[in-house]
C-alpha cells in the first residue's frame, strides 16, 4: 500500500469518526427527553464514560487480534458515543461559535499534521515529553475543579491547546514511520491505520474542545 493510499484511509476515518460523533451530538441536542435523562443521570453518564475507556483499551490492546471490520466498528462506537457525550454543546454554544471552532481547529490540525508529514526531525523523543505535559495537565484540572481558579482555568487551556496540537504532528509522523517499517504487510497497514485515526480524532477532539472555549467565553 502507498503512503498516500495510507494516510487517505486514515484520513478518511477521522474524519467520518468526527462526522459521526457531530450528527450523534445534534441528534441527541435536538431531543428534549433524551437530555433530560442524559444530563439529570450522572450514572447514565459516568457508565457511558466508563464505556468509552474500555473500548479504546480493548481497541488498543486487542488490534492484533481484531478484524479491521472489528476494529473500525468499535472505533466509529466510540466516536457515537462520544457524540452523546459532547451534545450539551449545542445548548451551552450558538451554532456560529460551533462553527468558528471547528475551522480554526481544523486549520491547526491540517498545519499540523503536515508538519509532522514533512518534517526530518525525529519526534519519537517528544512523546514521553508530551505523554508527561498531558498527564499534569489533568491533574491541574482536577485541582481546579474544586478551586475553580479562572486565571489557572485559562492557563491550563493554553497549555493542553500546544500539547494536542504537538501530538497531532506527533501521531502523524508516528505513523508514517509505521508504513516504512510494515512495507507491503496490508492487513497490519490497516489495523494500525485504526489505531492512527483513532488517536488522530482524540486530537482534533481536544482542540476543537478548547478552542470553543477560546471563543465561547
Amino acid at each position: 500500500m502507498s503512503l498516500s493510499a495510507f494516510f487517505s484511509k486514515v484520513y478518511l476515518w477521522t474524519f467520518t469518526g468526527l462526522i459521526l460523533s457531530g450528527v450523534a451530538a445534534y441528534w441527541v441536542a435536538g431531543n428534549d427527553l433524551l437530555m433530560l435523562k442524559l444530563y439529570t443521570s450522572p450514572f447514565l453518564m459516568f457508565g457511558i464514560f466508563i464505556v468509552e475507556i474500555a473500548l479504546v483499551i480493548y481497541l488498543v490492546s486487542r488490534i492484533q487480534t481484531l478484524t479491521q471490520g472489528a476494529a473500525l466498528g468499535l472505533y466509529f462506537l466510540y466516536a457515537a458515543l462520544n457524540g452523546v457525550m459532547l451534545s450539551s454543546i449545542f445548548v451551552v454554544y450558538d451554532l456560529g461559535t460551533i462553527y468558528s471552532a471547528f475551522a480554526v481547529t481544523a486549520g491547526m490540525f491540517l498545519v499540523m499534521s503536515i508538519i509532522g508529514f514533512v518534517s526530518k526531525k525525529d519526534m519519537t523523543g517528544m512523546g514521553n515529553f508530551l505523554l508527561m505535559g498531558l498527564l499534569g495537565v489533568i491533574i491541574a484540572m482536577l485541582f481546579n475543579w474544586f478551586f475553580q481558579s479562572s486565571r489557572l482555568d485559562l492557563m491550563i487551556s493554553i497549555i493542553a491547546v500546544i500539547i494536542f496540537t504537538l501530538l497531532t504532528a506527533y501521531d502523524t509522523q508516528k505513523l508514517k514511520q509505521f508504513h516504512t517499517k510494515a512495507g507491503d504487510d496490508k492487513e497490519a497497514l490497516n489495523k494500525v491505520g485504526v489505531v492512527g485515526a483513532l488517536s488522530l480524532y482524540l486530537d482534533f477532539i481536544n482542540i476543537f474542545l478548547i478552542m470553543l472555549r477560546f471563543l465561547g467565553r
